[in-house]
């Protein structure tokens, strides 16, 4: 599972740093605790901090960073060191099966070869299921001194509380939205096939939920080009004019994770509008007036219940379900809305 962050040092990642500093101290203090969850959403770089971090542990010498050049980090490099293991839905696969967790404990019960410790990566929680996880927790239950786990937690909202009670949890958060514009001028490419405008980064920053390296990517697969074919696609749905099974076709073009939170951000936007009458709450450009129209005339609760129906079909991703007909399921969730608002003007 990538996070983005391919071929980037932790230097350039400055929202990183502090947390970073507060980790090293913790090596050299000797007060790191067994398993840490790293926590935020996707695209602030946890994978990459979690890699480097992984590094510095097993490195044999005591600085900043790892050095790179002594026989642990070159081990790290070449991906064969035999005290780092890292734990991630194989192939095409979307969860982390018991088999695999019960690989990671025979690499636990071991004592480290070269390094001090043992490091386990695990990417990411949620991606456990229910046997997996409960196969994990008698190692966090019953620690050993010899072993780390670096555990990501994306917000999908469904790690097991059992397992991050047994964790301490280090919060990573976005930049502020000044220091996410200033990083992301700083690091879009200059050729782009169309001009990247400040509205443009204003649309698809909420996609990223402010992670910069979620908006770089965003940004160079020209995600607001694709956000404007699905509300359009929404729109006639809406008007009776596309049917769901028609739009799906489109909808089905984006990965499933990024679809629901799309929809999840367009529902926010349409929520807070209606609660504040802040006309720059309507984003992105392409859906003000849809949007608009949306929360002048659909109650609350029915705009709530459809974005708790799609955290639902989020919870349920992991599972071997029909996207076809999950989306267009959704689809027609969403064209039902107008049937409230009928009923609505009608009283």
């Amino acid at each position: 599972m990538t996070e983005y962050a391919a071929n980037i040092e932790i230097e350039n990642l400055p929202w990183l740093l502090p947390v970073w500093q507060k980790l090293v101290d913790r090596i050299r203090q000797n007060r790191l605790p067994h398993a840490l969850m790293l926590k935020g959403v996707s695209g602030l770089g946890k994978r990459l901090l979690a890699d480097q971090l992984a590094a510095r542990m097993l490195c044999m010498q005591n600085e900043t960073y790892a050095c790179g050049s002594c026989k642990s980090c070159q081990l790290v490099a070449a991906g064969s060191h035999s005290d780092l293991l890292v734990c991630a839905p194989e192939d095409e696969s979307k969860v982390i099966k018991v088999d695999q967790v019960r690989l990671l404990n025979d690499f636990v019960s071991q004592s480290p070869h070269v390094s001090a410790v043992k490091v386990v990566i695990l990417d990411p929680a949620s991606a456990l299921n229910q046997n997996a996880a409960n196969a994990l927790l008698k190692n966090l239950e019953e620690p050993s001194g010899r072993v780390i786990y670096i555990i990501l937690d994306h917000l999908a909202g469904n790690v097991l509380p059992t397992i991050r009670s047994r964790c301490q949890v280090v919060d990573i958060r976005p930049p502020s939205e000044t220091d996410l514009v200033d990083w992301i001028n700083q690091h879009l490419p200059t050729s782009h096939d169309s001009p990247i405008t400040e509205d443009t980064i204003a649309d698809v920053m909420q996609l990223a939920s402010g992670a910069p390296l979620a908006l770089k990517q965003l940004m160079a697969e020209e995600a607001h080009l694709k956000q404007r074919e699905l509300i359009t696609s929404l729109g006639g749905v809406l008007k009776n004019k596309v049917t769901p099974v028609d739009a799906a076709k489109v909808w089905l073009t984006i990965p499933m994770m990024k679809l629901i939170a799309w929809q999840i951000a367009w529902l926010d936007n349409i929520i807070r509008y209606q609660l504040t009458k802040d006309r720059s709450m309507l984003k992105p450009a392409s859906a003000v007036d849809m949007f608009k129209y949306l929360a002048d005339s659909i109650p609350c609760d029915h705009l709530f219940e459809l974005r708790q129906l799609i955290l639902d079909a989020q919870m349920g991703l992991n599972s071997n379900l029909n996207e076809s007909l999950l989306v267009e399921d959704l689809l027609i969730k969403w064209k039902a809305l107008m049937g409230f608002r009928q009923k609505k003007s009608a009283s």
